[in-house]
């Protein structure tokens, strides 16, 4: 009887392994060890210091083999108040997943982040940071001075103190950027770039995306070229499809209004909103190029 009773134990306990290896992975985030030390952070809260990266000058970069945030998870990077850019790559070839919140502290700096593989935000997603976001599918970041900092041949990418200039593209395969009943709000005045192969925002119980009075760029990319990091601009032949369904939401509306600049090779919006109202006392109803005080989306090469 007992053997048969620690047959059973055993096999009880087997199914258990089987089951709990196949629910989904939560959240995780392991360095790659390129640019600093190689760790595995886990927790509720995670703390990404600037001591797993490499600072030069006002650029903190850092590097992942694998990045997502669970649902109540927060991962906050820190650092010093005087770094202008906070950098990362995904270099493991897995898709990030965002469930949870991005969180930045470092000073009023901007924050980019590359994953060719893909990055979707899912409907409890959040980002705070202090500056402009910016996250992108593209295969490396270039820089003003020519400096590539590539999540697909690290080896051949370098660290700078050059200003990111834009998104470069290699190739025509590459993850989508997905928003997914997620509400990615930046503070007033900032910028929000998503840039990658197709884009999808889809609303469901409602995805936000915006910025008061600032600036949000969908750019979309299906082929080799780059996007530019100041204005969402697009040098390249094949451009992909941006999807807004399903009361989605984009708008950049405040005093002196704000921006939407959607560019790619079509643009699908169903039942969504795109706004850039002016709603202080400065109304007024400029032309592309400039500033809009209504609604003006800077569309390139878009079809439908």
């Amino acid at each position: 009887m007992q053997d048969a009773f620690g047959s059973r134990r055993l096999v009880s306990a087997m199914v258990l392994v089987m089951v709990a290896g196949a629910e989904p992975a939560r959240g995780q985030i392991v360095t790659d060890g390129s640019v600093g030390p190689q760790v595995r952070l886990s927790g509720g809260n995670i703390e990404v210091g600037a001591n797993l990266g490499s600072r030069r000058g006002d650029n903190l970069f850092h590097s992942f083999r694998q990045f997502g945030i669970a649902a109540g998870q927060t991962a906050t990077f820190t650092g010093p108040a005087t770094v202008k850019n906070v950098i990362s790559r995904v270099t493991g070839g897995e898709a990030s997943r965002i469930d949870g919140t991005l969180r930045s502290t470092v000073g009023h700096a901007d924050f980019f982040f590359i994953n060719p593989a893909g990055v979707a935000f899912g409907s409890q997603a959040s980002v705070d940071v202090p500056g402009s976001f910016h996250a992108s599918t593209a295969d490396e970041l270039r820089f003003a001075d020519g400096t590539r900092y590539s999540a697909v041949d690290t080896a051949g990418s370098g660290l700078t103190v050059a200003a990111p200039e834009s998104f470069g593209f290699l190739d025509s395969t590459r993850g989508p950027v997905s928003v997914e009943q997620s509400r990615l709000q930046l503070a007033p005045g900032k910028t929000l770039t998503l840039a990658g192969g197709d884009i999808a925002i889809a609303g469901g119980s409602g995805s936000f995306v915006g910025t008061e009075g600032g600036t949000v760029n969908l750019a979309a990319v299906v082929g080799p070229g780059q996007v530019r990091v100041a204005d969402g601009n697009i040098e390249a032949v094949n451009q992909g499809t941006i999807r807004l369904t399903n009361g989605t939401i984009v708008n950049t509306s405040g005093n002196g209004g704000g921006t939407v600049r959607i560019r790619g090779g079509a643009l699908v919006a169903d039942q969504s909103i795109i706004a850039a109202n002016n709603t202080g006392e400065l109304a007024r109803i400029m032309h592309d190029g400039a500033r809009p005080a209504d609604f003006v989306i800077v569309r390139q090469g878009l079809k439908g």
